[in-house]
């Protein structure tokens, strides 16, 4: 017999085993962040598009972060999401973070051991055809 992880109440919503809930706040600014990723996960190096994507804030919310989508959230698939989420000390963390260049254009820097690849975070406008 398989034992499945209770369900747990909180406040305003449930949250299964991981913890995770799906937030009203976020599912507005999603389409904006299926647009700038192409529906792929955000980490240049990852090659999974089957998983399901996952909003992350580069800055938690409790630490001050916003739902911003051009300045403070990327699209991750759940596994490199759960890596984000690993101690420091364990050998398979990720870490990311943001910042800010000269012209004021925002990025996502992902740290993996020696690899590190900035992601910029603002959405590419849309060019009508026709006009270049």
């Amino acid at each position: 017999m398989i034992r499945r992880a209770p369900m747990k109440r909180t406040r305003m919503r449930r949250v299964g085993k991981k913890g995770r809930a799906r937030s009203k706040r976020l599912e507005a600014v999603r389409p904006a962040l299926e647009a700038r990723s192409g529906g792929r996960c955000e980490i240049p190096w990852c090659r999974t598009s089957k998983r399901p994507l996952d909003p992350h804030h580069l800055i938690r919310r409790s630490q001050g972060g916003s739902d911003d989508p051009a300045s403070n959230l990327v699209y991750l698939c759940r596994g490199d999401h759960d890596r984000l989420d690993l101690p420091v000390t364990s050998p398979r963390h990720l870490r990311a973070e943001r910042f800010q260049d000269d012209l004021g254009r925002w990025f996502a820097l992902f740290v993996d051991g020696a690899l590190v690849q900035p992601v910029p975070l603002a959405v590419p406008l849309a060019v009508p055809e026709g006009k270049t």
